[in-house]
């Protein structure tokens, strides 16, 4: 939700939609968007990168095609990228290009499906949010789905320290970018061992991830590095216990996904739904870290954990990525 200074009137927080070369996966989220009845009054950015091979210019161009036609917002602001630059690029113009005239949005990657309330609940939790500090990101996606969650927490909200980009509103001023830690002072936050235990609360994925990407020389990617800030500094996103995202993304098509069965086979009815939603105000007596935790427990984190305590993380990397292959879903 954005402030009019000049009017004082109160408009929607503008969307970002960022895609490549997925046109079925893209037009599932755009007519999704468009059930929510705020579409209407929301300005779109479609954020379209240029295709990075011969390969993808057919999908690239028929991508285009379909985001020239789009219509039911209120506005459609097209960015088309005229060579290709990459996800890190493509994600820093973006954003710097809507934070020039918003003070927030909400950001949503092609393979990502929302349910008919989620610009309504995004644009309010925003807006009640807005002056606790700590609170440094609004998420749609929840992994409660995939626990049983008593019927009383349905409507609440929670927080945790596990940033999810499957869909999320955010600020302006609480927005981090890749080079907000470099990847000596990544290196050298690593060797806090109180700052360890805390990334091992959410998640034992993260370390060797951070490790890895440090210790190359490499940025984090928008969503690790977003939770590394949060952990080192004790700072939260709020999370429905009913889910208003969900990402399709991880049926093999996408760049940094496997294929997952518990995404693959999860029933979908509930995004044509809408759950009530209220917010909660003491953060710390409404933590919940171990969603994260439980589904990033797994045989491959423990293995890319053990090898990173001996000295063998790029080899479980590759054994890691060696399995994703077999498990690709080729259309």
């Amino acid at each position: 939700m954005v402030i009019n200074h000049t009017n004082n009137a109160i408009e929607p927080a503008p969307v970002i939609v960022t895609v490549y070369n997925r046109e079925h996966h893209f037009k599932r989220c755009i007519a999704h968007l468009l059930e929510c009845k705020e579409a209407s009054e929301t300005v779109l950015f479609v954020n379209s990168d240029a295709a990075g091979s011969d390969r993808d210019k057919k999908a690239v161009a028929g991508i285009r095609r379909y985001i020239d036609r789009i219509t039911g917002f209120k506005k459609v602001v097209k960015v088309y990228h005229r060579q290709n630059i990459g996800s890190a690029k493509s994600y820093a113009y973006i954003f710097n290009k809507v934070f020039n005239s918003y003070d927030r949005c909400v950001f949503l990657e092609d393979d990502i499906l929302v349910t008919p309330d989620f610009l309504a609940y995004m644009n309010k939790a925003l807006a009640y949010y807005e002056d606790n500090k700590r609170v440094t990101s609004v998420s749609a996606f929840s992994y409660s789905m995939f626990f049983d969650i008593p019927i009383e927490k349905k409507k609440n909200v929670y927080f945790t320290h596990r940033f999810n980009p499957w869909g999320f509103g955010i600020w302006q001023d609480r927005f981090v970018l890749g080079q907000k830690y470099s990847s000596e002072v990544i290196l050298n936050d690593l060797q806090n061992k109180n700052l360890i235990r805390r990334f091992n609360t959410i998640g034992i994925d993260l370390l060797p991830s951070f490790k890895y990407l440090a210790s190359n020389k490499k940025a984090l990617t928008l969503d690790l590095m977003h939770v590394f800030h949060m952990v080192k500094n004790n700072l939260v996103t709020v999370v429905p216990y009913s889910s208003k995202s969900f990402n399709i993304g991880n049926d093999g098509s996408g760049t940094r996904t496997r294929k997952g069965n518990r995404f693959i086979n999860k029933d979908l009815k509930f995004l044509h739904e809408c759950v009530e939603f209220q917010f909660v105000n003491n953060i710390d007596e409404n933590m919940e870290n171990s969603f994260s935790y439980k589904i990033y427990d797994s045989f491959f984190y423990r293995l890319k954990l053990v090898a990173m305590k001996l000295g063998l993380l790029d080899y479980g990397i590759r054994v890691k990525n060696w399995w994703a292959q077999k498990n690709v879903v080729v259309d």
